[in-house]
């Protein structure tokens, strides 16, 4: 027999989905639970969904997020196309939202830890990089 977490009943252990990483080989909750739990996250996003979510994670709306946007003429801030999926740039020291940016530039500065100095690094080297490039590459061929 095992506690469910969710719906805190002791059930037979065939109950539970197996999951290699847990001490008894076992989830947390039971099949019926675990069910219930993937039937929420299945639902689809709405703009009060993302509201609520923008409000609690960035104390922004829905409608601060499409000013933020238009502000920057529906571009990423960073790399200046238009993104396929948006992200909420923000310090993660600070709380403070930056701006919104397109899914690979915000990984980007998080990969480099938001710091400006790698930042400015990165971008000298390949300029470097470019420039020796251009000069082995043969030309007309």
């Amino acid at each position: 027999m095992k506690l469910c977490h969710k719906c805190e009943r002791r059930k037979p252990i065939e109950s539970f989905y197996k999951r290699s990483a847990s001490k008894d080989g076992r989830q947390s909750y039971c099949i019926e639970c675990a069910k219930e739990r993937d039937k929420i996250r299945e639902r689809p996003n709405t703009p009060e969904r993302q509201d609520a979510y923008l409000q609690r994670t960035y104390g922004l709306s829905l409608a601060d997020v499409e000013e933020m946007k238009a502000a920057q003429g529906g571009l990423c801030a960073i790399c200046g196309h238009v993104p396929d999926r948006w992200v909420i740039d923000h310090c993660h020291d600070t709380g403070k939202v930056r701006g919104a940016l397109c899914n690979n530039c915000n990984r980007c500065l998080g990969l480099l830890k938001d710091d400006a100095d790698v930042l400015l690094s990165a971008a000298m080297y390949l300029l470097r990089q470019r420039d020796v490039l251009a000069l082995e590459v043969p030309r007309g061929s």
